[in-house]
C-alpha cells in the first residue's frame, strides 16, 4: 500500500516520515480526486503496535477505495497490549498475588454465604482459603480463566456491607495466617531502594517494581511500609496489608449490593490490581494514550498531526459543497473523533457535518456525552458495532488473569474506579440497571444510540439487513472482520 494514505502519529504529533508537507499532500489528493463515498478518516485501536496499525491500513485501503470513498489512516504505536501481555502474565504467576487473591475471595465467599443468625450476631464463617487458593491455582496453572469466569455464587437479596465487627474479626484471623504473613515477608525482604524506582519512572519504564519480587505498584507498597530509618528500606506491616484486603473484600461486596459487579472473580481481580498493581497493569500508558488523542488537535499545526489534517481540509475544501466525510474510531479512536469534532467545530460552520461509525469504541460515557451535547447537530448520521454483554465477558483480553475483554477491564480497572460507564459496553444501555436519573451520561449516550432506528449493530447478528450486520467475537477484531466491514462498505456505497 502506498503511504498516501496513512498520517503517522507519535504523542499526538507528526512522526518524521509524516511530515505537514506531507498531510497536505494526502489531504490534496483526496480533495482533487473527489469520490461518491467521500473521505474516510479512520482512527484505529490503542491495543496495536504501530505495524499492525499499518496492516489495519493496508488491509482496509482497497476494501474503502472500492466502497467508493478515499480514506486517510491516523496510525500510532501504544504498546498497551504488550504491556498488559507481558505484566499480566508475570502477575500470574506470583505467589503472593494468588495469596491475596485466594484470601480476598475467602472472605467475599465468607460473607455471602453467611447465615441469618450469624448475621445478626455479626459473625463471619472461618475462611477457607485453602481450597479457593487450590481452585485459583488450578485454573492458573491450566490457563482455563473460562471456568473460573463462569463461577458467580448465589447472592443473597438481603447482602449487607461489612460490617465493622466483621471487619475486626477478619483483621484478627488473617493477621495470624502464616503464609500471608511469609508472603508478604518476603516482599519486605525484597523492597528496592527509592533512587532505583524512582529513576525506572523518570525513565517512564513499562514495568516499575517496588519490590524486585512482585510487579505491585511502588506507591501501593510505600503505603505499608514501616520503619523507614536513615534512608534504608523498612518493612511492610501486617496490620495494614490485612487492612488493605479486607477493604478490597469490602469493596467486592458493595459492587454485588449495587450490582456494579463484572462477576465473581473479575471483580475480585479489578479491585485487587487497582489497589494494588495499577501502574504495571496499562494505567500509565491507558492516561498517556488519552492524552495523545488530546495533544493531537493542539493549536500548532506544524506539529501536531491531528491540527495539521484539519487545517489541511480547511484550504482544500470548498465549505458550500464539502465532500462527505465519514469518522471511523474503533476502541481508542472513538476518543479521538471527539478530539476532532471539538477542533473541526472551531474551524468550520455548523453546516460542515460528518458521518460516524463507532467500533467497539472505549470512551467513557461522559466523554461521548459532552461530545454529543457540544456536536450532535454535526453528524448526520451515526452507526455502532460492538459485542453483546454475553460475548464481552467470553472475549479474554489475555490469556493469563483476566476473564473479560478490554472494554471490561477499562471500565473495572483503567478508569480509577469500578464499573465506569464505556459507551461500547452493552450492560449500559440497560436503564433497568443504570437509570437515568442516577446515570445521566449514560442516559445521554443511551438516549442518541437508541434513539433512531438502526443506530447500533449488537454483534454477533449475521441476519440483519445490508449495513447492519457483524460476526465479531473479540474486540480486536471488528476492523478486521469480514461481515463487519462489508457492513461499512454497503454504508459509504448506500447510505445508513
Amino acid at each position: 500500500m502506498s503511504d498516501d494514505h496513512v498520517i503517522h502519529l507519535e504523542n499526538g504529533k507528526m512522526a518524521p516520515d509524516t511530515p505537514r508537507s506531507t498531510v497536505n499532500a494526502i489531504v490534496q489528493q483526496a480533495v482533487s480526486n473527489p469520490a461518491p463515498g467521500g473521505i474516510i478518516l479512520h482512527f484505529h485501536g490503542g491495543l496495536v503496535s504501530y505495524n499492525y496499525g499499518k496492516t489495519i491500513a493496508n488491509k482496509l485501503t482497497p476494501k474503502y477505495i472500492s466502497a467508493g470513498a478515499y480514506p486517510i489512516f491516523f496510525v500510532w504505536e501504544s504498546g498497551l497490549l504488550e504491556t498488559l501481555s507481558n505484566n499480566m502474565k508475570d502477575i500470574a504467576k506470583e505467589a503472593v498475588f494468588k495469596t491475596i487473591w485466594s484470601r480476598v475471595a475467602g472472605i467475599v465467599e465468607s460473607k455471602i454465604g453467611q447465615s441469618p443468625g450469624d448475621r445478626s450476631m455479626e459473625i463471619l464463617p472461618k475462611l477457607d482459603v485453602e481450597s479457593v487458593e487450590k481452585e485459583i491455582s488450578l485454573a492458573l496453572d491450566q490457563n482455563d480463566l473460562v471456568t473460573l469466569a463462569e463461577y458467580d455464587p448465589q447472592i443473597p437479596d438481603d447482602l449487607e456491607e461489612l460490617s465493622g465487627n466483621e471487619q475486626v474479626l477478619m483483621q484478627n484471623e488473617l493477621e495470624r495466617d502464616a503464609k500471608l504473613i511469609q508472603e508478604f515477608g518476603l516482599v519486605s525482604d525484597n523492597l528496592r531502594d527509592h533512587g532505583d524506582i524512582e529513576q525506572d519512572i523518570q525513565n517512564r519504564s513499562p514495568c516499575v517494581q517496588g519490590a524486585t519480587n512482585t510487579l505491585m505498584d511502588p506507591h501501593a507498597l510505600e503505603r505499608f511500609v514501616e520503619g523507614n530509618d536513615g534512608g534504608k528500606r523498612g518493612f511492610i506491616s501486617t496490620y495494614k496489608i490485612v487492612k488493605a484486603l479486607i477493604k478490597i473484600a469490602a469493596r467486592v461486596i458493595k459492587r454485588y449490593i449495587q450490582k456494579s459487579h463484572h462477576g465473581f472473580h473479575a471483580t475480585i481481580i479489578e479491585e485487587i490490581l487497582r489497589e494494588l498493581y495499577l501502574s504495571n497493569v496499562g494505567e500509565y500508558i491507558w492516561g498517556l494514550m488519552k492524552e495523545d488523542t488530546r495533544d493531537a488537535f493542539k493549536d500548532d499545526a506544524s506539529v501536531y498531526g491531528g491540527t495539521a489534517l484539519v487545517t489541511a481540509l480547511q484550504n482544500n475544501i470548498d465549505v458550500a459543497k464539502p465532500p462527505k466525510i465519514t469518522l471511523v474510531g474503533h476502541s481508542t479512536g472513538a476518543i479521538y473523533i471527539a478530539s476532532f469534532l471539538d477542533k473541526a467545530s472551531t474551524m468550520f460552520p455548523a453546516s460542515v457535518k460528518y458521518d460516524v461509525i463507532f467500533l467497539a469504541p472505549a470512551s467513557k460515557c461522559e466523554l461521548t456525552a459532552s461530545m454529543l451535547q457540544a456536536h450532535a447537530n454535526l453528524i448526520s448520521n451515526f452507526r455502532m458495532f460492538t459485542m453483546t454483554d454475553e460475548y464481552e465477558k467470553k472475549d479474554k483480553l489475555v490469556k493469563y488473569l483476566y476473564p473479560h475483554s478490554l472494554l471490561y477491564f477499562i471500565s473495572g480497572v483503567l478508569e480509577g474506579d469500578c464499573d465506569v460507564p464505556i459507551v461500547g459496553m452493552n450492560r449500559f444501555y440497560d436503564s433497568a440497571n443504570f437509570p437515568s436519573s442516577d446515570f445521566p451520561d449514560v442516559a445521554i449516550v443511551r438516549d442518541f444510540v437508541l434513539g433512531q432506528q438502526n443506530r447500533v449493530v449488537w454483534s454477533v447478528d449475521k441476519q440483519g439487513p445490508d449495513g447492519q450486520r457483524s460476526s465479531s467475537q473479540k474486540h480486536g477484531e471488528f476492523d478486521d472482520n469480514d461481515l463487519t466491514v462489508e457492513s461499512m462498505q454497503h454504508i459509504i456505497s448506500f447510505g445508513y
